[in-house]
């Protein structure tokens, strides 16, 4: 339990440093006529609904995987269907895949 408090303070420590760098570099670069406060606000707001997005989204991918979601809803054979041709014929009904 110790390692992971160390692990996550260890990390926020970076990411708290390279947030500093980054906003010393981009005030540098801007020769004085820096953002006003809501500008950082804006910035700031941005940046943390574009994360919680990007979480999100995440979190539901890895939900959808791990309780079957994304299996298909059909199961497709089409060794019988005459009119698609020898290139057409694949074997979609997960045959085989217990010897894996």
């Amino acid at each position: 339990m110790l390692a992971k408090i160390a692990l996550v303070v260890i990390l926020t420590a970076i990411l708290a440093a390279a947030g500093a760098w980054s906003f010393d570099v981009v005030s540098s670069l801007q020769g004085g006529a820096g953002l006003s406060t809501h500008g950082y606000i804006a910035a700031g707001l941005g940046i943390f609904f574009s994360c919680l997005i990007g979480f999100g989204l995440m979190a539901l991918l890895f939900y959808s995987a791990r309780h079957g979601h994304d299996e298909a809803s059909h199961k497709y054979d089409l060794s019988s269907d005459e009119t698609a041709g020898p290139d057409a014929r694949r074997d979609f009904t997960n045959k085989g895949d217990e010897d894996r």
